[in-house]
Order: structure tokens, then C-alpha cells, then sequence
């Protein structure tokens, strides 16, 4: 699983607890983060807003 991430915040959110950061998008404007899911975590937990996906779109 992936988890989609739109904000700075919850990006800093998921790197200070331990994910696994895949890919940005590279833009400067509208910017999205992907990171991979944990293993022992559920994406439900996650107390930021984001998009959870099992397809990887970049």
C-alpha cells in the first residue's frame, strides 16, 4: 500500500515517525509525496490527512 500526501506537514509527519518516502513529484506548486505503508502500522491510524492506494501513479 501506498499513502498520498498533499501538505509539508504531513509529509514532516510521516518522515519523524519512520516512512518510507518514494517519490515527490518534484513540483514546487501542488507538490505530492508517496510513501510506502509499514508493515506493522494501519494507513487508519494516521492522523493526517492523505490518500491510501495500492497503485503507484508516477
Amino acid at each position: 500500500m501506498f499513502i498520498y500526501v498533499m501538505d509539508i506537514e504531513s509529509r514532516d509527519y510521516l518522515i519523524a515517525h519512520g516512512y518510507n518516502l518514494l517519490k515527490d513529484n518534484g513540483n514546487s506548486e501542488g507538490t505530492v509525496w508517496v510513501f510506502a505503508n509499514k508493515e506493522d502500522c494501519q494507513f487508519d491510524t494516521l492522523d493526517i490527512p492523505c490518500v491510501v492506494s495500492d497503485t503507484l501513479t508516477f
